[in-house]
């Protein structure tokens, strides 16, 4: 009974050993899919970090060139944008302290531009500022005529105030 009592627990440990090397293989294959699984959604992941990280980059740059867009506008004035322009060179003159009036306002038919007829009143400073701003503004302007005088008051006394009268053409005029 010695020899028999020998090859119970023998063959009981083998029996472990197996079942041990079993589940540890298994353990172990299962381990190694679940890495090469993390390993591709690691990529796939990068990817899409790296696709949304180029576009927030488009996006930056859109928004740059949409910056740029606007500042180019400004250049321009467009058909459906005259009284706004208009407004604009108004503006201009009263932030100097002068008064405009715009006479007339007319297009070319053989060139895209508007052509302004516009007087201002007020102080020689305040008509020269303007002018400044003028030649200064965003806008492609030509000038035909520039005529600065100063206004006699009654009996030809002079007042000390001065009418300019321009005639002008907006060369960046988009129909």
């Amino acid at each position: 009974m010695k020899i028999n009592f020998r090859k119970i627990p023998f063959l009981i440990s083998v029996t472990l050993l197996f079942v041990a090397v079993f589940a540890f293989s298994a353990i172990y294959m299962k381990t190694a899919e679940n890495n090469r699984e993390a390993e591709e959604l690691i990529g796939q992941w990068r990817v899409e970090l790296d696709r949304r990280e180029e576009i927030k980059s488009l996006e930056r740059s859109i928004q740059m060139f949409d910056v740029e867009m606007k500042s180019l506008d400004t250049h321009f004035a467009y058909g459906q944008d005259v009284v706004p322009f208009l407004n604009t060179v108004e503006s201009l003159a009263r932030a100097t302290g002068a008064d405009p009036e715009i006479l007339s306002v007319a297009t070319s038919e053989e060139e895209e531009i508007l052509i302004v007829r516009m007087s201002a009143e007020g102080s020689f400073e305040s008509l020269y500022k303007f002018l400044k701003l003028l030649e200064n503004s965003p806008y492609e302007l030509r000038f035909a005529l520039v005529d600065l005088s100063s206004k006699d008051g009654p009996n030809g006394v002079r007042s000390g105030s001065w009418q300019l009268m321009l005639n002008f053409k907006l060369l960046t005029f988009i129909r």
